[in-house]
């Protein structure tokens, strides 16, 4: 029996990573430093609601992370956030570095199988399908659509069960 070969990749700061741009980024919206920002943004209990796709609207997600911040902030500002955020993830998604590229790529030619796991949002991963990454992976499993986040065990068996499915 030939065994398949397979590779599971994490997709932030491992493919890619989302940079923050000298000119305006969501922090900039509020007046608050990136740092600042992070700080609100990755509370373990905001990022696990969305992380395991328990606010997968959009809107809620950024009103959630404000929320944090205690700052009052205007409809146009919260869309303004709402839009710099999906901006920044999408160049982080559709500027990938060229090795990063080529070694997938050599992989797949070498016949492997190449799937996703990460612990991501709906809003990190809105452009995901415009990704040069998107036709090199056989399957992408993001915990806001499984609920689940690594490290559990279930995140695992989810991608590996679809995996499974996918070559027989």
């Amino acid at each position: 029996m030939l065994k398949k070969k397979v590779i599971f990749f994490d997709l932030f700061y491992t493919l890619i990573t989302p940079q923050y741009y000298l000119d305006r980024n969501e922090n900039d919206v509020i007046n608050l430093t990136t740092d600042e920002w992070e700080t609100f943004a990755e509370d373990i209990e905001l990022y696990l609601r969305r992380a395991t796709g328990k606010v997968k609207d959009e809107v809620q997600i950024i009103e959630e992370i404000i929320s944090k911040s205690g700052l009052s902030v205007t409809s146009n500002e919260k869309e303004e956030i709402l839009k710099l955020r999906k901006n920044r993830m999408e160049v982080a998604l559709t500027n990938i570095d060229k090795t990063v590229y080529e070694v997938l790529s050599q992989l797949k030619k070498r016949k492997f199988k190449l799937c996703i796991i990460s612990n991501a949002d709906s809003i990190d991963v809105a452009s995901w399908e415009k990704s040069p990454l998107y036709a090199l992976f056989d399957d992408a499993v993001f915990s806001y659509e499984v609920g689940y986040v690594k490290p559990q065990p279930q995140i695992y068996e989810i991608a590996l069960k679809r995996l499974q499915n996918n070559m027989d």
